[in-house]
């Protein structure tokens, strides 16, 4: 680059140097000769005129022809001049010094037409060359003063970007040098947490399985409840835990999603169900309610959703002290500047969120937070914001202080099966159900009417026991079903032949009377409990003209969600039926996490046998079980290892049998999934081990559970 910048800088003074000297002479001899030539017309004419005058002047005349000559310009400038025949012999001449080079100038002098001679006038170039020599060391000292500017300063300036290149390659070898030091920070924090909580969730789970199998045991009603809060704290501390873990994954880029094809009407009734013994512990009324036009499918991952929708629900029902929390899913259409998704949103009457709760909602909580707000709410929305991203999403909030809060994300469909309308069958005279809606809870009313239309079953609401009864009080009203919540009682007479449902939340929970009419309902309901109820209140009554009531005797009630009061535990079914006791081998490292699996299976009516790693599992499997459970994390011969080794040992059986595999992990199945499939894994059970899960993934592959 600096001999490129040298380069250019002399050729510019080079180029100076020539022109200006040149330049000056060229113009300088343009100005001579313009001169020479104007001189030399003149006095073309004028000897011209003489001769015309005085014919014989040419031969006789020689005086006046050397007057005429003598004649000098009014600047002094040397000339020579010279006069001479057609034949070019010089007839006079007036000549000056003159020195080299010079230049001349030549026309004819005519006489009547007839050229009689010529005139010359020479001048000296002297004086142009002295001014371009003058030109020439202005020039020199010109080029010099622009060579040394156009080399100077562009290398100056040069080496100035060259130093803060270097400067600049300097500090960022050092971001670099300091994100390669913060990401191996951040990993081995991360792998010491996922360390840390795995070593915290082994005690955890001993902790939570060993309340579940105590709460199975004979007990008075305190020592249940306290055994019961004790399992919740475990709990509770479980789910601290794992969203520390779950944080610490994300932030390390760990955290992977799955598209694959799921029901969201399912997965969001999955989650109210889920919650609903949360909400009706703090008193608040949660339901769910569908938009038009919902897809049949999505394309997602399920599994993180309902996480998502667990975790904004769950912080709903933790920050509302009383009122209503509900979820909305629908349907956005695509538009210019958006394309099509589902829309998830949860309200909640709760106190509401401040600007500078808002502005730090979604971060993690740090010490300066306080202790208690909607704001420093754990690490869930962080998780769920950061989950939402990476499902193509993002978690956005709205709320006034006093006015509850609005939480909702939407994630984008490229394609939609649109939902036709599931429209009931008509009554038997042909006119459309039409159900009249008793809950004095307008926000849950108003999403159930939402839910029967989306049916095809035309529907009005009503909220007290007053407007019931006027409603009914009226001759021919258009209702076939009544919905009414179990507070909102009326009588027998009053009913008429109406199909009767009626509907129980948390108040009512437990309290049903088996002398009520119709069916039962219980809330929040799924969409197919919903249907159920609305077909078989049909079924049980007898056929009414729209508009006719008569007095008839109340139908025998039919629970589609029956209520009972809690029962002391049961003996399984394999007792039950006589049946021998499946054998169950529990392959289990830790002491402790034996324990609890043998207590967890044993309540269930297993025999169990363990083994403290793969070596002793494979020594033990002559003895034949009905299932096997295999915890991964094994020192030696890992689960995966193991459960090869078992495939390989029974396919060389005179009488192969494959025995149930079902893996113990305290990872994520999407994680090990794949990994357990191809090692030959029947079934995945996560820990810490929760009884009715395991005891699901038990009856799945063992009929004696289930045998009756």
């Amino acid at each position: 680059m600096e001999r490129t910048i040298t380069l250019v800088a002399g050729l510019i003074a080079v180029a100076i140097l020539l022109l200006l000297p040149s330049a000056y002479f060229a113009v300088h001899y343009q100005a001579v000769q313009s001169e020479l030539r104007l001189e030399v017309e003149g006095n073309a004419r004028l000897f011209t005129q003489l001769i015309n005058e005085s014919p014989d002047m040419w031969q006789f005349q020689a005086d006046r022809i050397d007057e005429v000559l003598a004649r000098r310009p009014g600047d002094g400038t040397a000339e020579a001049r010279r006069v001479r025949d057609a034949q070019g012999k010089l007839i006079a001449e007036n000549t000056q010094a003159l020195d080299a080079p010079t230049v001349s100038a030549t026309l004819p002098v005519f006489d009547a037409g007839r050229e009689v001679g010529q005139i010359e006038i020479e001048r000296s170039l002297r004086p142009a060359l002295l001014g371009a020599g003058i030109a020439f060391l202005l020039g020199a000292l010109l080029a010099a003063t622009i060579f040394a500017a156009l080399r100077l300063l562009p290398l100056r300036a040069l080496r100035r970007a060259e130093r803060k290149v270097e400067e600049q390659a300097v500090h960022t070898a050092l971001l670099e040098k300091a994100h390669r030091e913060a990401t191996e920070d951040a990993r081995i924090k991360t792998h010491f947490l996922a360390r840390l909580t795995h070593e915290i969730r082994t005690p955890l789970g001993g902790l939570l399985g060993m309340s579940d199998a105590l709460l199975t045991a004979p007990m008075s009603a305190a020592q249940r409840r306290q055994a019961q809060q004790a399992h919740n704290s475990g709990a509770a501390l479980l789910q601290v835990v794992n969203d520390i873990r779950e944080y610490s994954q994300l932030q390390a880029n760990e955290v992977a999603v799955v598209r694959e094809s799921f029901d969201p009407v399912l997965l969001v009734e999955g989650v109210i169900g889920l919650m609903t013994p949360q909400a009706e512990a703090a008193g608040l009324a949660l339901f769910y309610q569908v938009g038009p036009n919902l897809p049949a499918e999505m394309l997602g991952d399920p599994g993180r959703l309902r996480q998502v929708l667990g975790n904004l629900v769950g912080n709903a029902i933790k920050f509302t002290e009383r009122g209503e929390v509900k979820l909305t899913v629908s349907w956005v259409a695509a538009t210019v500047s958006a394309s099509a998704g589902v829309h998830f949103e949860v309200r909640d009457t709760g106190s509401g969120l401040s600007a500078e709760d808002q502005a730090r909602l979604f971060r993690a909580p740090t010490h300066t937070d306080p202790a208690v707000s909607p704001a420093g709410a754990g690490l869930g929305l962080a998780i769920s914001r950061q989950l939402v991203q990476l499902m193509g999403g993002q978690l956005g909030v709205q709320s006034q202080l006093g006015r509850g809060a609005k939480f909702w994300f939407e994630l984008p469909q490229a394609q939609s099966h649109i939902v036709p309308s599931q429209a009931l069958p008509s009554e038997p005279n042909g006119v459309p159900m039409h159900a009249l809606v008793a809950d004095p809870h307008t926000g849950r009313a108003r999403a159930l009417c939402t839910r029967l239309l989306a049916l095809g079953v035309r529907v009005n609401a009503v909220h007290n026991a007053g407007a019931l009864r006027t409603v009914l009080a009226q001759q021919r009203h258009p209702f076939t079903h009544v919905l009414s919540l179990a507070s909102l009682k009326v009588n027998a007479a009053e009913a008429g032949h109406l199909r009767w449902i009626t509907m129980h939340d948390s108040a009512q929970r437990g309290l049903e009377d088996d002398d009520a009419e119709g069916m039962s309902l219980s809330l929040p309901c799924r969409r197919e409990d919903l249907i159920q109820a609305l077909l078989g209140a049909q079924a049980l009554s007898e056929v009414v003209e729209v508009g006719e009531l008569e007095d008839a005797a109340p139908a025998a009630p039919t629970d589609v969600q029956p209520e009972r009061p809690p029962q002391p535990p049961a003996p399984t079914p394999a007792a039950a039926a006589g049946l021998d006791a499946p054998s169950v081998l529990l392959v289990e490292s830790n002491e402790l996490s034996q324990d609890v699996g043998r207590a967890l299976l044993e309540s269930m009516g297993c025999e169990v046998c363990t083994a403290a790693d793969g070596h002793e599992a494979l020594q033990r499997l002559p003895q034949g079980f009905g299932l096997i459970l295999l915890d991964l994390q094994m020192p030696g011969m890992d689960g995966y290892t193991t459960a090869r080794e078992i495939r390989r040992w029974e396919a060389t059986q005179a009488t192969p049998r494959r025995t149930p595999l079902v893996a113990l992990t305290a990872d994520n199945i999407l994680d090990v999934q794949e990994r357990c499939d191809s090692a030959g894994m029947d079934d995945i059970v996560t820990k810490p081990v929760n009884l009715d899960a395991l005891r699901e993934t038990l009856e799945r592959h063992l009929p004696e559970l289930v045998a009756a």
